[in-house]
């Protein structure tokens, strides 16, 4: 075990790289979250960008494990920020009225699906639901 360790140590001084720390991992996530989560969320094109910063900054990097961890973590702080941030921002006439759209009551015809047991609905659920079929030019009359 010693002689391989010693050869990685070998490798790693040869390519000018050094064994990643707690904190490279830490710089790495506000990193994420400060620079990259603002245009990208897909789970692999973030794993190649973490990869990359890994040997722009001659850090060997971490198990695929833990980069996926490391990425998941940032998301769910740079999305905590968000919705923080993105509440602060709003009214109070605004949040009342957005409660008022998700408030969910008491659905005044029975449920379409035979399996849905809830008997309970929010505007908004009802404006998002998609209606049945397909919708396409011969679908709705123009008025």
């Amino acid at each position: 075990m010693a002689i391989k360790t010693e050869v990685y140590n070998d490798i790693r001084e040869f390519f000018g790289f050094r064994k990643a720390t707690v904190m490279d991992a830490k710089a790495i996530s506000n990193w994420l979250t400060e620079n990259v989560l603002t245009v990208e969320a897909e789970l692999e094109h973030l794993k190649e960008i973490v990869y990359q910063r890994f040997r722009d900054l001659k850090i060997e990097p971490l198990t695929p494990g833990r980069i996926e961890r490391l990425i998941r973590s940032a998301k769910r702080t740079y999305e905590t920020e968000f919705f923080a941030q993105t509440l602060s921002k709003l009214s109070p006439s605004c949040r009342t009225a957005i409660d008022t759209l998700l408030k969910t009551t008491e659905a005044t015809s029975p449920p379409e699906n035979e399996g849905d047991e809830s008997s309970q609905t929010s505007l908004f659920k009802y404006l998002s639901a998609s209606p049945k079929g397909n919708l396409g030019s011969r679908s709705q009359p123009l008025p």
